[in-house]
């Protein structure tokens, strides 16, 4: 598979390609000349022309610029506009001899195209479809600032540690016509804090440059008459605007320069639209119009907010929202990124961060996208793994291999804090002969041990117990999952704080040590209720058989079976009153001692293991949690990675 990205921005445009993206990274292919290429597209002799094409020549009718912020509108022109500009990149890339034999095969040729973060999900899918029908196709979109985190994770940033970039980064892109940001922890884009100004890019600018040339002209009347012409005419409007983005790329690619100079960039541009309809056109940008209007003035486009205030809302909003983890990394990206004004603002921002600025931001997003389809790729391959592996029966399997364990833990922790509570407080009170036989001791004990499993102590203690086995097995069950996710070359997941994840950009998060725990809540709790009584039943004699008083009973006991048998004489000294003083001679040590934990651990181990059927709804139940779950984040990464 051959992975294009395509940057398709409001002022210029770039699309990359990789054949194999574990060698070699993304190189940009050149459209008419260029690798970042205008975003222009017009007719010339009846055929569609982009780029440099459209953009310099007179010739060119039906001239388009900065349609992509026009998008969210849903004009009909806006879309015919798109399809007609794909159509003219389409064409390009025929034309390539690189790629040209492959970008109509489907089975070939994978197209990621990039969109902004607070793009609605049926604008997307709006947007995917005109990629289509400008003849691209297997198209995905993807967002833009996953597209430039995508670059800077992979194509690692200079001078900075990778682990720094796979810990906490914020992704600031700042394209023509908008403001994406994405907060990634620990190589995870997290789309809760993913933020985005569909009005807010640089290309706002090129529109604020023309409405500041028009102000400035001296014949008041002049320029209504041409402001009007050029609303109603599509070709000269983007003229001009083409005009505009030339002197403010000048100004911004030497803007110290102009700022310590004081020099301002004249441009005149003669606008012709028939009798009576010519005018000159003076655009101007100096540090004084940058800092006094670009970026302090209102503006109708921004609701009446001003550049930078409308930028430092958004920084500060998403500030906000992570200050928790503040994030080591700050890269900035996209082509308006190289404005002294917007590094200045971000680093004031985030001034515990380290804040970058790409050296080549024309390339990013167009770079980050065809890695995001490769990342894809393989996690639409791990997904069908994880499907087959949720169908199977390894997970059963797992838990089964595993059971003794839990069946050991469970009894050990119950048979302590139940032989150590409830039989002892049982125990006090027939002691003290407030119970006045040993069966009403042990009824009292089994209403004692079955309350406490009720209890929010007891099943704190079952949560405890099972907490260790929940973990490990959750552990082996992500193993198999990031041996799937290395097969397919897709970044592994992680178990934190029971939840089970997997894929390279997915949120996907199981929270199934809860649920487990919830299972096993509602079955030890009944199984153990029952062996409560195996605990004390018709062995109270037993329980009490330790030092000279146990063993005076016990030679008794032992006697009179000889002669009545070994039943009656349990049953008639269960159910024998004992004098108070007699009770007295047995220590309350002997009812918590390490042996008799040791046998109530032993009889609730075996009755457990002993109830086959309880054991395999044990691992029928669990199984299904798990396997659930992994269909359910089967289900929602499938709705991230295939559009």
């Amino acid at each position: 598979m051959i992975y294009f990205g395509f940057d398709l921005g409001d002022g210029e445009s770039c699309i990359t390609f990789s054949r194999d993206l574990t060698a070699n990274e993304p190189m940009p292919i050149v459209i008419n000349g260029e690798t970042s290429f205008t975003t222009a597209v017009g007719l010339h002799e009846g055929r569609i022309v982009i780029g440099r094409l459209a953009s310099n020549n007179p010739a060119v009718t039906e001239l388009r610029v900065c349609f992509k912020r026009h998008f969210l509108e849903r004009r009909e022109e806006i879309d015919q506009t798109v399809v007609r500009f794909v159509t003219g990149v389409m064409e390009a890339l025929r034309q390539d001899p690189l790629v040209g034999d492959i970008v109509d095969d489907p089975e070939e040729a994978c197209f990621i195209v990039g969109c902004p973060a607070g793009w609605p999900r049926e604008d997307r899918e709006r947007y995917r479809r005109l990629m289509m029908l400008g003849g691209m196709q297997n198209v995905r979109i993807a967002s833009e600032s996953r597209a430039a985190f995508e670059n800077a994770l992979r194509r690692r940033v200079e001078g900075v540690d990778p682990e720094l970039i796979e810990d906490s980064v914020l992704v600031i892109d700042i394209g023509s016509s908008t403001l994406d940001l994405a907060y990634v922890l620990d190589g995870q884009e997290h789309n809760v804090e993913t933020e985005g100004d569909v009005k807010l890019g640089g290309g706002l600018m090129d529109e604020m440059i023309l409405q500041h040339a028009l102000k400035e002209m001296p014949d008041a009347d002049a320029a209504d008459r041409l402001r009007s012409f050029l609303g109603r005419s599509p070709d000269w409007h983007s003229r001009v605007m083409l005009q505009a983005r030339e002197i403010k790329e000048e100004y911004f690619r030497d803007e110290d320069m102009y700022f310590d100079s004081g020099v301002e960039i004249l441009k005149s541009i003669r606008v012709i639209g028939g009798p009576g309809l010519n005018f000159r056109l003076n655009l101007r940008l100096s540090p004084e119009v940058v800092e006094n209007y670009l970026i302090a003035q209102p503006h109708p486009l921004l609701d009446h907010q001003s550049f930078e205030s409308r930028l430092l809302n958004t920084l500060r909003t998403v500030h906000h929202r992570i200050r928790k983890r503040e994030p080591k990394l700050v890269i900035l990206t996209g082509g308006p990124s190289r404005m002294r004004f917007f590094q200045e603002m971000c680093r004031d921002e985030f001034r515990r961060s380290r804040v970058i600025v790409s050296t080549e931001p024309e390339f990013d997003i167009a770079r980050g996208l065809a890695y995001a389809g490769s990342v894809d790729e393989g996690a639409a391959r791990l997904l069908r793994d994880i499907r087959e592996y949720a169908r199977g029966s390894a997970v059963e399997d797992a838990i089964q291999a595993r059971l003794p364990e839990l069946i050991g833990d469970v009894s050990d922790a119950l048979a302590g804090s139940i032989m150590q509570g409830c039989v002892t407080e049982a125990f006090r009170a027939w002691r003290e002969g407030d119970v006045d036989t040993l069966k009403d001791f042990e009824q009292v004990a089994s209403d004692a041990t079955h309350a406490y499993l009720l209890s929010a102590a007891g099943q704190e203690v079952i949560s405890r117990a099972c907490a260790p086995w929940t973990e490990a097995l959750l552990a082996q069950v992500q193993a198999d999952l990031d041996e799937m996710a290395k097969r397919h070359k897709v970044a592994p997941g992680t178990l934190r704080e029971g939840t089970l994840m997997v894929s390279a950009d997915a949120e996907g998060q199981i929270n199934v040590a809860a649920q487990i725990v919830n299972v096993l809540h509602a079955i030890v709790t009944v199984i153990t209720g029952v062996v409560a009584a195996m605990i004390c039943g018709g062995s109270g004699v037993a329980l009490l058989g330790a030092g000279p008083a146990g063993l005076a009973i016990g030679g008794v006991v032992a006697a009179a079976a000889v002669i009545l048998g070994k039943s009656f004489v349990r049953d008639a000294v269960m159910t024998m009153p004992m004098p108070r003083l007699m009770r007295r001679l047995f220590p309350e040590s002997l009812i918590c001692s390490d042996g008799n934990q040791r046998k109530a651990a032993a009889m609730i181990s075996e009755g457990l293991n002993a109830d086959t059927g309880l054991m395999n709804d044990l691992v029928e139940q669990v199984g299904r949690i798990i396997d659930d779950s992994l269909t359910e984040l089967i289900r929602d990464s499938e709705g991230r990675i295939v559009a």
